[in-house]
């Protein structure tokens, strides 16, 4: 089927798919699935979806997946949405997921940006976890070669996570909060690091220019 004619099968029609069906479905046809489609799924339907429909299901789908659908999927599943899919969902929609109430997660989690300023932060210490390991293998001879190492290992970290690109530097509605990233970025953990190894390494002293 094309995606013009996954487009017009009824509700009716897709609601009395089987999981075999479903699967068999390549990621292009589940991301034609609309939004009226997409909520005539069942929990099992839902649950049988493979990680890369999952992954292929616009963000207009991913927010209007209902609780009980979302509570159906597995770990695997949800570890394949990205980013841009994670921010338009409800703080309900994170709930059923997590398998908490929604009082229970705005204990750790004020707000909707709290939850993608923890994502982001996610992503910054695993690109400085890489960027140390890379460095590691062949350190730069001196301070510029450095600097532009840990400049091409981020723009090789953002083509690679472009949710996380997204996230940070847009377009969208949800990016990362100014506070969070002069906190980490800015003027916190990440250029402590930098200013650190650029003592330690080269003797280059820094400022607050820097």
């Amino acid at each position: 089927l094309t995606t013009n004619q996954i487009n017009a099968l009824p509700t009716s029609v897709v609601a009395a798919l089987t999981t075999s069906q479903l699967i068999a479905l390549s990621t292009s046809q589940v991301a034609a699935f609309t939004t009226g489609q997409i909520t005539a799924l069942s929990t099992s339907q839902i649950a049988s979806l493979e990680t890369a429909e999952i992954a292929a299901l616009s963000t207009t789908n991913i927010g209007i997946i209902s609780t009980d659908q979302l509570a159906a999927l597995t770990t695997s599943q949800v570890a394949v949405f990205k980013t841009s899919q994670i921010a338009a969902l409800t703080t309900a929609q994170i709930a059923a997921i997590a398998g908490v109430s929604v009082g229970a997660l705005y204990r750790f989690f004020p707000d909707k940006q709290a939850i993608v300023d923890a994502i982001a932060l996610d992503h910054m210490e695993a690109f400085q976890e890489a960027l140390m390991a890379r460095l590691m293998l062949a350190f730069p001879p001196d301070a510029p070669s450095f600097l532009a190492a840990v400049i091409d290992g981020f723009v090789a970290y953002l083509d690679l996570h472009p949710d996380f690109r997204t996230l940070a530097f847009g377009p969208g509605t949800r990016t990362i909060s100014a506070a969070t990233r002069d906190a980490y970025a800015v003027s916190g953990e990440m250029l402590a690091t930098l200013r650190e190894v650029l003592a330690a390494s080269y003797g280059v002293a820094t400022d607050e220019r820097f």
